[in-house]
């Protein structure tokens, strides 16, 4: 195995080979698919827990925004698109948004693309 090839294997490339497997399987679904119908009680519960652990301390409680911008309401809906919106919480923006690729799972991110379009 060459020093390249080791290098891939550490977790380092691990996340990003995740993040790039996030990203191809939602570019893969189609624009209107069943993806965004409302949670499930189960999902529901793990969506908050996931939420309050990992985006409340930036967006607020209930999406009212503090650090990060406010995504109660309407305006989160109209400029991102599921799949967009899984897209930016799987890698995150260089305005300080961090990718969440390869903390989370594609379930916990759909989980909270969805949570969060239901402010």
């Amino acid at each position: 195995m060459s020093v390249g090839q080791k290098g891939f294997l550490t977790t380092h490339g691990s996340l990003r080979l995740n993040a790039v497997i996030c990203t191809l399987v939602v570019l893969a679904w189609p624009k209107n698919d069943l993806s965004a119908a409302p949670l499930q009680a189960l999902e529901t519960e793990q969506a908050v827990n996931l939420y309050s652990n990992h985006c409340s301390g930036c967006h607020g409680e209930g999406g009212e925004g503090v650090v990060g911008p406010k995504l109660a309401g309407e305006k989160l809906t109209q400029k991102y698109s599921l799949r967009d919106q899984v897209i930016l919480i799987t890698e995150g923006t260089p305005r300080g948004m961090p990718a969440f690729g390869g903390l989370l799972s594609e379930d916990e991110i759909l989980f909270l693309a969805r949570f969060t379009r239901n402010f």
